[in-house]
């Protein structure tokens, strides 16, 4: 199967389950980058995330959807998790920055997802 064909999923809880500084959510996004070049489907998994701050999520989707033009397109990606508090504030992030997207609450249909692993953070 091509890349193209496959939905892979980003966990961000196996990084861990709470992320607080916008250095974080560049990070976190270059593990991304390295694992997933823009050409599949992607699920970002916020399931199992306690707490994320603003900071982090708006850089996270920051570095993901780029200013102008989009880094990667909105349509080839989903936001998807479990805490409804996570998942207000990415909603809130997504509709201030203006990208069409909204979290969808888990369980979300994957057909042949191809996970994403994540490091976990050390020390922190």
């Amino acid at each position: 199967m091509s890349e193209a064909s496959e939905t892979k999923v980003f966990r961000l809880a196996d990084a861990s389950p709470s992320f607080a500084t916008r250095e974080k959510g560049r990070s976190v996004f270059g593990q991304l980058q390295g694992v997933w070049s823009g050409q599949s489907e992607l699920i970002v998994d916020w399931s199992g995330v306690k707490a994320a701050s603003p900071g982090f999520i708006d850089e996270f989707i920051s570095q993901i959807f780029g200013d102008a033009p989009p880094a990667f397109p909105a349509s080839s990606i989903t936001f998807a998790g479990d805490n409804p508090e996570v998942n207000d504030l990415v909603d809130r992030i997504l509709n201030r920055r203006g990208i069409p997207l909204t979290v969808t609450p888990f369980p979300v249909e994957i057909k042949s997802p191809e996970p994403i692993s994540v490091r976990r953070a050390s020390g922190r």
